[in-house]
């Protein structure tokens, strides 16, 4: 056999195993994930099916801020089986399964999943198609396998929480921003800013590459969407969500429990002592926690829009979604479903000739770091230099970050 038909034969048999691999992680998905998903109560699903709810009965008032009302709201509709809060949220994602609000709650738990799976496809459609992956068989069937294992996912669909729905709209703002639609990218970011307050870094990329459509349309969706939240909700809904936001913001209502793998709270578990949630720093000076995390942030945001200037988009495109969740105050394990996008945008970049190994090797680093089930929320983790082995998603979200920004070369 020459070398010719050996590579063919060496292709097809990666192919094969890839796509059974993928078929595999479809079957486990399906059995462990998706279907237990379908009958559980847990909490996350409630705080956008309830809020809609109160919408449709005519009975959403700014008491959806007072996190005992809420709750006490939420135990009503589930039997008594979760309590849940809404003070984090605009009035806007009160919106969200507005359509879904007539059916029961298990119900509309059902439909909200189906449409999450479908949502989960046309994500990795649309980002396969932007990265010119979807004619590779083994890259399509790797990054779909990838997807149903990946521990993040998984979590959105046990919780029915809402992230698959932000990642369509990130691959959605990814394609807009690739063939230039303004339209597209405008409403993927408005509709993602306005139901909830994500994607900050990505709207200063049309300002640094000069699209200012995208940015004028971006805010026109936004508005519209804060306009219909005006109708349903009134203007005391934005109200009471300005008068809780800066205790959010400074971490004042939610411990800053390895839950959230942010940089935030990262420093605050180095160097600031909170006798409220029992912290034991390596060193207390909360000071520094302050200094360290708004320099990190905005050194990291400064530092990828001065590239972003002149670099390939999709490289800039990654590393602001990166940025969109590694700089949140608040994000937990299924926030880290938005960096399924950077990971594509990598990979694809990795895989083509010639493979430099180290970039594999860094990939690989990055991939077991963000997707293993790793145990980071265990007790004994949160006391002195023991909290370092708590963060891997956000050492992980880091390091897609900094591999993008080798690469965001000035063309």
């Amino acid at each position: 056999m020459n070398s010719s038909a050996t590579r063919r034969a060496l292709v097809d048999a990666r192919s094969r195993v890839v796509v059974a691999l993928a078929l595999a992680a479809g079957v486990a998905f399906w059995t462990h994930t998706f279907e237990p998903s379908l009958r559980s109560v847990t909490h996350g699903f409630p705080v956008y099916y309830v809020s809609a709810r109160l919408i449709v009965e005519g009975r959403w008032t700014p008491a959806v801020y007072d996190d005992a009302w809420f709750s006490a709201e939420v135990k009503a509709l589930s039997g008594g089986r979760v309590g849940e809060v809404y003070s984090a949220h605009p009035p806007v994602a009160s919106l969200l399964l507005l359509p879904l609000a007539g059916l029961d709650m298990a119900n509309a738990r059902v439909a909200w999943l189906v449409l999450n799976l479908a949502l989960l496809l046309l994500a990795l459609i649309a980002i396969l198609s932007t990265t010119g992956r979807m004619r590779s068989p083994v890259f399509v069937a790797g990054l779909l396998g990838f997807a149903l294992t990946y521990a993040p996912v998984r979590e959105n669909f046990r919780l029915a929480q809402a992230y698959v729905f932000l990642l369509f709209l990130y691959a959605l703002a990814f394609v807009g921003g690739v063939r230039r639609q303004s339209a597209t990218t405008g409403l993927a970011l408005g509709t993602a800013a306005a139901t909830k307050v994500s994607g900050g870094p990505l709207w200063l990329l049309p300002a640094v590459r000069g699209r200012w459509r995208d940015a004028l349309a971006g805010g026109l969706f936004a508005a519209l969407f804060v306009i219909a939240s005006l109708v349903l909700t009134g203007v005391e809904g934005w109200t009471g969500y300005f008068s809780v936001l800066p205790d959010h913001l400074l971490g004042k209502v939610m411990p800053p429990a390895l839950a959230f793998q942010t940089t935030s709270s990262f420093f605050q578990h180095l160097f600031a002592a909170d006798a409220r949630w029992s912290l034991q720093p390596v060193w207390h000076q909360p000071w520094l926690a302050v200094v360290l995390t708004i320099g990190v942030s905005v050194a990291a945001l400064g530092l990828t829009l001065w590239r972003s200037r002149r670099s390939e988009f999709d490289l800039a495109f990654a590393a602001a979604a990166t940025l969109s969740v590694v700089l949140q105050p608040l994000a937990e394990e299924y926030h880290y479903t938005l960096l399924l996008l950077p990971l594509a945008v990598m990979a694809s970049r990795v895989f083509r000739e010639p493979i430099v190994r180290i970039e594999v090797a860094w990939l690989l680093l990055v991939v077991s770091l963000l997707a293993i089930a790793w145990p980071y929320k265990l007790d004994g983790l949160t006391g002195s230099w023991a909290v370092l082995m708590g963060y891997p998603r956000l050492y992980g979200g880091w390091l897609l970050w900094a591999w993008l920004y080798v690469r965001m070369k000035a063309r």
